[in-house]
């Protein structure tokens, strides 16, 4: 992000720091600060600052200074002496030309040639509109999706703006309390929206927000840029004026070649089912197979630009409608809005020549806005090719996973089916998710075309378990690399960015099994955007950062406001329903307001108020109104925090079952001892007994995976007064080599039993049966209930062959940071040597066929 978009100023002593202004360091030198930053580790960060030496140069007969970009300053806050208005009074008395005679720029090796002029203005215009207040920058993630308004299965289309801070902790984010509504429509398109949007964007960079900062309790002037735009494929692409995933050129990041047709037509890259045999040559094959793999040559703002451009200038000289058209094929490029005034004038010169369509054009170009493109090239600071992040719930669970899930069932017979649903039903889920209990094999099987992210979300981490056996060896490796890649992808802290390169060895791993399996998948563009995220994480951060679940949740709420209007102004209706309900909630939340009547904020904190103690009641504690608000997430409970089973007595050291390994903990107190069901571990997931977890057995020793067996409290302890546990046994288990076809390691019972505290298990983790070596059967004795009645009706599950020999489920996706210690990285590959083999089987297949 531009510099002139962060946070411009800092407060330092009892002076104010601006960017793109002179200051005066401690050891005299006078820089020229760009940017503010934090260094240091977590919860021990400085501020820091970078910006340009200053040198003075004698021009024009006077002294003044030039800005040496050469020659790059980083400086601690705490050296910072003068800032711009007291070095402006104080300069002569250091000997010094005034800082505001600045002749230019210039880098160190060009010290001979003319300077460049600065082009920021003197001081900078934040600290004139601050009045001496703080500024602060607010860049949010802009997301675009549609929804339906109507409550049926009638589709009601519309288009909605939400948008939400981009600086805020994951657990913050991801919360409906932080997502805040722009506007909807279901009428206007997205890039008609995005117009206004923009306006106010510019409103707001020009002049500021004024709002009450209720930690620092002071006035703060804020203004808001774009961090990223978020949506789905196609809402992307409609942001970065691209064609979409059906071009021929299909991604919006670069300029990769998907298929190309004799006549040049615009194909289909993107279809839902598996694609069928290719009828390409074998070099045609292997040169698109292998642009298709890597990364193609970014597309660049300036050059999509410039194309629109050109455009609209053949729009003007009346050049041909063919070529016109043609230009969004041949180059991916469509700029949506422009579309608009393109068609409207393609059909006033229909069927007109010579000086008639010229006339027809003249009089529709007078119609066309001053800026006929997107509003997006307006947005300060955004490239749509850069700053679309590969979008990981559509990209990787209803694009990836998906495709792997339904060509499985389609693959199976109605026996195999029945026995995926058994097993599916059978599996072990302790470990995988807080909330997932059982696994629903019957809709899993019977539904696999209308599941959702979060049902493919399980599959993902456990379809290689039930899959093992009924599909072909190439087809079970590619599983295999699924697996291997979802953790890296749902990562949920990287403390090395530099270092993180698991996540593009996995993607290549993936993207190589599946060449190997059949390079058909390769028609998929989702297959190729998983290319760029590796990119995209090192911009952002983890993907999860960037996920859309939050947003997509909230298609439900801007639903509930739809469904009860007269439709005579849905998004003039739904707005204001949205605009009182984040009233209620910022006033609800301590926020404060300014009473009077309409009109600009100002900067006067006696003019700002906030709700009486008797409304604020209604929402402390866990009251209903406040959860209603969503201002009480979840509770996170502390490491070591001990659920107790219903009912259960305490019971003497004796009978535990530590006593048959260690002896008592206080023998001096022989009080009896409070059994726990579950406890909390370090991630904030608590771990069953019998369940198994991930233990630290001190600062350089290896982690291990343990099975949690007891966990206690003395009773009249203090831990037990917090309802926490003293001591937790376990026992070790070692790791094996990893076993196919699910190439994750084997779990080695061991006679290691430990009595260690609360605070080293560090989070659980999910075993599976290794049902692959044992060939389980299935046994149909379950008893099936219906209305918690038992009836005579029967159903098959899973007897395993020796329970011991479990496996340790590497496919998880959540606590990756401590589970990736047991993940060995996948080999790098050879694109020369591996697409001409893959495409070679391919044609080999496809021949057999005919």
């Amino acid at each position: 992000m531009p510099s002139s978009l962060l946070t411009p100023m800092i407060h330092q002593g009892r002076q104010d720091y601006y960017v793109f202004e002179p200051c005066l360091l401690r050891d005299d030198r006078v820089c020229m600060v760009e940017r503010w930053f934090m260094k240091g580790a977590r919860g021990h960060e400085q501020l820091w600052g970078k910006g340009w030496r200053m040198g003075t140069s004698f021009r024009n007969g006077q002294w003044g200074w030039v800005i040496d970009k050469g020659e790059e300053l980083t400086f601690d806050v705490e050296t910072l002496l003068l800032n711009y208005p007291d070095l402006l009074g104080a300069h002569r008395a250091r000997g010094m030309p005034g800082p505001d005679s600045i002749w230019g720029e210039c880098f160190h090796d060009h010290v001979g040639e003319p300077v460049r002029k600065w082009e920021h203005e003197l001081p900078n215009g934040w600290r004139t509109r601050a009045k001496g207040h703080r500024v602060v920058s607010c860049p949010v993630w802009l997301y675009c999706d549609d929804t339906s308004g109507n409550r049926s299965k009638k589709w009601n289309e519309h288009y909605s703006f939400l948008f939400a801070l981009a600086g805020l902790p994951r657990a913050q984010w991801q919360r409906d309390y932080n997502v805040h509504f722009l506007c909807t429509s279901n009428i206007a398109s997205p890039v008609e929206m995005l117009e206004g949007v923009v306006d106010q964007i510019d409103v707001i960079a020009a002049h500021g927000v004024w709002a009450h900062d209720c930690e620092l309790d002071e006035m703060v002037l804020f203004f808001i840029p774009v961090h990223g735009m978020l949506g789905d494929n196609p809402m992307q692409s409609e942001f970065a004026c691209h064609i979409g995933l059906r071009g021929k050129f299909f991604c919006q990041c670069c300029w990769v070649k998907g298929r190309v047709v004799e006549d040049d037509r615009q194909v289909d890259n993107d279809s839902e089912d598996e694609s069928g045999p290719s009828h390409e040559g074998y070099d045609v094959m292997v040169a698109r197979i292998t642009r298709f793999m890597q990364v193609g040559r970014p597309r660049e703002r300036h050059e999509t630009m410039q194309m629109t451009g050109r455009l609209f200038q053949g729009l003007q000289e009346m050049a041909p409608q063919k070529d016109l058209r043609a230009v969004p094929t041949n180059t991916g490029v469509k700029d949506t809005f422009f579309e608009h005034f393109r068609k409207k004038i393609d059909q006033a010169r229909k069927g007109l020549t010579g000086v008639a369509a010229e006339n027809a054009v003249m009089r529709e170009l007078q119609n066309v806005p001053e800026w006929p493109w997107s509003s997006v090239w307006r947005l300060q600071g955004v490239d749509p090719h850069v700053d679309t992040p590969c979008e990981i719930l559509h990209v990787v669970l209803l694009g990836i996973v998906k495709y792997f899930w339904r060509d499985a069932m389609k693959r199976l017979s109605d026996d195999q089916k029945t026995t995926v649903k058994a097993r599916l039903s059978c599996l072990n889920v302790s470990g995988l998710d807080p909330d997932l209990t059982r696994v629903p094999g019957h809709t899993y099987v019977q539904y696999a075309g209308s599941l959702v992210g979060r049902d493919f979300h399980t599959i993902g981490q456990v379809g290689i378990f039930v899959l093992y056996d009924m599909l072909a060896p190439e087809i079970m490796a590619a599983w295999a690399a699924m697996a291997t890649l979802l953790p890296r992808v749902w990562v949920a802290t990287i403390s090395d960015m530099e270092a993180h390169t698991s996540l593009t060895l996995a993607v290549n791993h993936f993207l190589a099994t599946t060449a190997r399996w059949t390079p058909r998948w390769f028609n998929k563009p989702k297959f190729h955007l998983l290319l760029h995220l590796p990119e995209h994480v090192r911009r952002y951060g983890p993907a999860i950062l960037f996920a859309t679940e939050v947003f997509q949740s909230f298609n439900a709420i801007i639903r509930s406001w739809s469904i009860h209007l007269n439709r005579l102004a849905p998004g003039r209706d739904i707005s204001q329903r949205a605009a009182h309900c984040h009233r209620i909630r910022h006033l609800m939340s301590g926020g404060a307001y300014q009473p009077r009547g309409p009109g600009p904020a100002d900067d006067s904190p006696t003019e700002w108020r906030t709700v009486a103690a008797g409304p604020a009641s209604l929402v402390r504690g866990n009251s209903i109104i406040a959860r209603y608000l969503g201002m009480r997430p979840n509770p996170v409970p502390n490491t070591g925090a001990m659920t107790s089973r219903a009912k259960a007595r305490p019971i003497p050291w004796a009978q535990t079952r530590s006593s048959t390994y260690f002896r008592c903990p206080n023998p001096s107190q022989m009080l009896p001892f409070r059994m726990g069901a579950a406890i909390a571990t370090t991630s904030g997931h608590s771990v069953q007994i019998s369940a198994f977890a991930i233990r630290n057995n001190g600062p350089h020793a290896p982690l291990v995976v343990c099975q949690v067996l007891e966990a206690f409290a003395q009773i009249q302890s203090e831990a037990d007064a917090y309802g926490m546990a003293q001591w937790v046994l376990v026992r070790d288990h070692a790791l094996g080599q990893p076993v196919p076809p699910y190439n994750m390691p084997r779990l080695t019972l061991t006679s290691e039993h430990r009595l260690i505290p609360p605070a080293e298990l560090c989070c659980t983790v999910n075993v599976q049966h290794n049902c692959a070596a044992h060939d389980c059967p299935l046994d149909r004795s379950q008893v099936v209930y219906q209305e918690r009645e038992a009836t005579n009706l029967r159903t098959a599950i899973v007897r395993h062959v020796c329970p011991a020999d479990i496996l340790l489920n590497t496919a998880k996706t959540r606590d990756h940071v401590w589970l990736r210690a047991f993940i060995s990285e996948p080999a790098a590959i050879q694109l020369d040597e591996l697409v001409p083999q893959a495409c070679l089987q391919e044609l080999q297949k496809v021949n057999a066929h005919v």
